[in-house]
């Protein structure tokens, strides 16, 4: 009973082994708070960090780049992480 449970459980490590991993989603850079923001800030580039996240989740108003928001002014309080969004920059 032993030896063919054995047997089982590696036939199934080695089948798992041999299957593709699924395929990665695809990502978009999305620009976050690298600390908190109080409102009124002009923003650096040392106050951005860029991330890698599932495209599928960016909306088209996210920022994803960092070089053209530096020197807007944040609207209201940013949460560290927090992602960037037109509508929290003054144009």
């Amino acid at each position: 009973m032993r030896t063919a449970l054995v047997v089982v459980l590696l036939a199934l490590g080695s089948t798992l082994v041999l299957i593709p991993p699924a395929p990665a989603d695809p990502t978009s850079p999305v620009v976050v708070a690298a600390a908190d923001l109080s409102a009124g800030r002009t923003l650096r580039s040392t106050d951005l960090e860029v991330l890698a996240v599932p495209e599928r989740l960016v909306h088209k108003s996210v920022i994803t780049a960092p070089r053209p928001v530096v020197g807007r002014v944040v609207l209201g309080p940013v949460t560290r992480g927090e992602w960037l969004t037109e509508s929290r920059l003054l144009t």
